[in-house]
């Protein structure tokens, strides 16, 4: 997926989107691996592409989505499924012990800074 994102041929209205699927692909993965019963400590390797690919869907989004699409898919009063994704990707950050840097990286990309009690406060 990572090969195909930096191909200059597609459509690039969905360069952002895509590189916000290997996010998810990366999320799926560790819950995959999670409730098999992997061990926990193997799953943090997914963190570091997981934070990167969604990144990368964030810089080339602001070139591609209007204002208006840019709330939707990151407002949690109008997106619940992102608001599950975020309160997720929180429970698996803190089951991994991931290192300060990736946990303030999360914090960036989850935004909605005091919306919630429990994922807008930034503590862990």
């Amino acid at each position: 997926m990572l090969s195909i994102l930096r191909e200059p041929e597609g459509d690039n209205d969905y360069v952002p989107q895509y590189a916000f699927e290997i996010s998810n692909v990366c999320h799926e993965q560790m819950l995959r691996r999670y409730s098999r019963g992997g061990a926990v400590s193997e799953l943090a390797q997914y963190f570091p592409s997981l934070l990167d690919a969604w990144e990368e869907a964030e810089r080339l989004g602001k070139n591609t989505w209007s204002k208006e699409l840019q709330y939707t898919r990151h407002a949690w009063a109008v997106n619940f499924d992102h608001y599950i994704r975020c309160f997720w990707l929180s429970g698996l950050a803190l089951t991994l012990n991931i290192p300060d840097d990736q946990w303030q990286r999360l914090l960036v990309l989850m935004g909605n800074e005091g919306e919630d009690a429990l994922l807008g406060s930034g503590d862990r």
